[in-house]
């Protein structure tokens, strides 16, 4: 082969390895930026999701509270109403615990 046509493959050459060395270099670049911007959308999903499921916990929060107060409220109405009928029968109990102790002492 001639020394020109040499010449110009090692430039052909040359030229391949500056492309290829381009092209790595642009792959390098387009990979770290999806990089940057997949961890980008990440953190927006993870932050859209944190709000969300905040906002949902303070709604459970809320209507738990309200079940807790609904609760007390009945089992206070029960508890009045319990005390009234046991006040009722009240004297009757006081009468009939004395006459058993005044039997039981005969």
């Amino acid at each position: 082969m001639s020394k020109e046509a040499i010449m110009k493959i090692r430039e052909a050459e040359a030229e391949a390895s500056r492309i290829r060395a381009e092209a790595e270099e642009a792959a390098r670049a387009k990979i770290e930026e999806n990089a940057k911007s997949c961890a980008a959308r990440a953190e927006e999903g993870i932050a859209a999701t944190d709000a969300s499921l905040k906002i949902k916990l303070g709604s459970v929060r809320e209507r738990a509270e309200s079940l807790i107060e609904q609760s007390r409220k009945e089992a206070s109405e029960d508890l009045e109403s319990m005390e009234a009928e046991a006040r009722s029968h009240m004297r009757e109990a006081v009468k009939i615990i004395v006459w058993e102790m005044y039997d039981s002492c005969q």
